[in-house]
């Protein structure tokens, strides 16, 4: 829960600043949700979310450096595609409006 809070309050402070692009839908204050839904889980289960997932994929064991690159949008991230989402997918982890945005 730590994690996932300390991930949300380093992507609040570069939104804040402008650093990312678009909008951030943080989950700040839900951790238990995260924490404790995927504590129930084998490692072998596969999971989704649609909105604000990102918590629940750090409590899956997802990598946050990974998850920051996604966030700002570099072919680095999680999906290894530049989306500049939270739409994450990550082995069993898949979220809903994890759509490539296509070329503009």
């Amino acid at each position: 829960m730590v994690r996932q809070r300390e991930f949300e309050d380093r992507v609040a402070k570069a939104f804040s600043e402008g650093k990312v692009p678009g909008f951030v839908h943080l989950s700040q204050g839900q951790e238990a949700t995260a924490a404790g839904s995927m504590a129930a889980l084998r490692s072998d289960d596969y999971i989704t979310s649609f909105h604000r997932g990102h918590g629940h994929l750090i409590a899956k064991g997802g990598h946050p450096k990974l998850m920051m690159a996604e966030r700002y949008g570099k072919v680095t991230g999680v999906v290894k595609y530049p989306t500049a989402s939270w739409g994450v997918s990550s082995g069993a982890f898949y979220e809903g409006d994890n759509l490539p945005e296509g070329d503009k």
